[in-house]
């Protein structure tokens, strides 16, 4: 099974082939994605990797982080994963209320009475 990889201080014009060209040099790059802003498309700054194993993300973090790339020093390291986290949407469709609904002034009533 592959390790995620985080990638961050991207520029706002690398793309994932970017990503890819980037940690194939190093080892297996299993995929590869930049987050993106949900209306605009651009880039959020930062993205993930999987690689082929452990030791190759500890490859490909050893030799990216701090690297130069496209005007910016790469920020790489292991991708932590949230224990028990929900998506929003997945909250809300098991009769849920996200917490982003009830405290960011954006998302106030989100999640109520849509059942």
């Amino acid at each position: 099974m592959g390790k995620k990889v985080f990638v961050g201080n991207l520029s706002f014009q690398t793309t994932s082939a970017h990503l890819e060209a980037q940690f194939s040099k190093v080892g297996i790059c299993e995929s590869e994605s930049v987050v993106t802003e949900r209306d605009t498309g651009r880039s959020r700054g930062f993205g993930f990797v999987e690689t082929g194993s452990s030791d190759e993300a500890q490859k490909a973090t050893a030799a990216s982080n701090g690297r130069d790339v496209q005007g910016g020093q790469l920020n790489v390291s292991e991708a932590k994963s949230v224990a028990g986290a929900v998506s929003p949407a997945a909250a809300i469709a098991d009769g849920g209320t996200c917490v982003a609904a009830m405290t960011h002034p954006a998302h106030r009533g989100a999640g109520r009475g849509r059942r």
